[in-house]
C-alpha cells in the first residue's frame, strides 16, 4: 500500500509541476523556441512611461532611430525584453502614432512595467540564428507583424541574408546590417522568406 501511495504522490507532484510551468508560460507575452532560436509572440502587457519614449528599430543604440514619442504618464503595450552588449535591458513596445500602428524598442529605464510577464528574446550574438533570404524582388519591411503597421523606410533586398528574430501572426521579424544607416529590424510576411 505504501508503494502505491508513493507512486500516486509522485504522479501528483509531476502533474502539479507541469501545470505550474504551463500557467507561468501562459502568463508571459510569448515563448522561446530552442529549435529555431527565436521567440513566438502571443500577448502583450501595458507599461507606463516614466519619461519621453526615445526608440530604436532594435535593442541597442546601434539600431536606426524611428523617433521620440509621447510623454511621461502615457501607456504603451510591451511585447518582449532583451539586453544589449552592455547589459542594458530594452523592451519591444507597440503604440499608435498619428493614426499608424507601430512597434519599436525603448530602454527599460523609460518604462514602469511588470517584466516578469515579458518573454525574453533570444540573444542573437550568442546563438546561431536562422539565416534566411528573400527569394524574389525587393520589398519594404513593416514596423510590426502585419500590413496594418506602418511601413519602414528600409527595404528588404532579394538574395540577401537576414537573421530571423521572432515569429508572429504569419510574419517574421528580420535583422540585418545596413552599412549606411546602421543596424535595422523590420517585419516581413513568412511566405516571402526562404530559410
Amino acid at each position: 500500500m505504501k508503494k502505491y501511495t508513493r507512486i500516486v504522490l509522485a504522479c501528483m507532484l509531476c502533474l502539479l509541476m507541469t501545470l505550474t510551468a504551463v500557467t507561468a508560460s501562459a502568463a508571459q507575452t510569448g515563448y522561446y523556441d530552442d529549435c529555431y532560436n527565436m521567440i513566438h509572440i502571443t500577448d502583450a502587457v501595458n507599461g507606463r512611461l516614466t519619461m519621453k519614449m526615445a526608440t530604436r528599430t532594435g535593442p541597442s543604440t546601434r539600431f536606426t532611430e524611428p523617433g521620440t514619442f509621447f510623454k511621461a504618464g502615457e501607456t504603451v503595450r510591451c511585447i518582449s525584453q532583451t539586453k544589449d552588449d552592455g547589459g542594458v535591458v530594452w523592451v519591444q513596445v507597440e503604440f499608435t502614432y498619428r493614426g499608424a500602428l507601430m512597434r519599436a524598442y525603448t530602454g527599460l529605464k523609460r518604462l514602469n512595467v511588470d517584466t516578469s510577464k515579458l518573454v525574453w528574446e533570444n540573444d542573437y550574438r550568442k546563438f546561431e540564428s536562422i539565416d534566411c533570404c528573400i527569394p524574389w524582388d525587393t520589398q519594404y519591411g513593416y514596423t510590426g507583424p502585419g500590413y496594418q503597421y506602418a511601413r519602414c523606410d528600409f527595404k528588404v533586398y532579394a538574395q540577401e541574408q537576414y537573421y530571423v528574430i521572432a515569429e508572429e501572426n504569419g510574419w517574421f521579424q528580420l535583422q540585418t546590417q545596413d552599412l549606411q544607416s546602421g543596424m535595422i529590424r523590420c517585419w516581413v510576411p513568412m511566405g516571402n522568406v526562404m530559410y
